[in-house]
């Protein structure tokens, strides 16, 4: 399944660049009671509203669940920005296309293309 994840809105965590983040996606999958690392987007520098590149994850069973994590890169440790766990099934009941709000500030975008 090839996914395109977006966001809006995320906090600014990186002071000494006001108004900027560099943020980047975790994408993991859950089958029974696990959760699997299933990608990893692109930073995108200084940006509170990032577009990512698509990436292919294997394709989950609409009994799974995805967990997406938005975090904010930085020399050392990353900050988390926050999260969102979907289930496959509403998922893909939605046309392939959902805007929910992230656990802290921001709403993420996933799309199936």
């Amino acid at each position: 399944m090839q996914l395109r994840l977006s966001a809006t809105n995320l906090p600014n965590l990186d002071p000494a660049a006001p108004g900027t983040s560099d943020a980047y996606a975790k994408l993991f999958t859950q089958l029974g009671g696990t959760w699997e690392q299933a990608g990893v987007t692109e930073v995108v520098p200084d940006n509170t509203n990032p577009q990512w590149q698509p990436f292919t994850i294997k394709a989950a069973s609409e009994n799974s669940w995805f967990k997406i994590e938005v975090w904010d890169h930085d020399e050392g440790k990353d900050d988390f920005i926050g999260n969102v766990i979907v289930s496959v099934a509403d998922f893909l009941s939605s046309e392939g296309f959902k805007t929910v709000p992230l656990s802290q500030q921001g709403t993420l975008t996933i799309e199936k293309v």
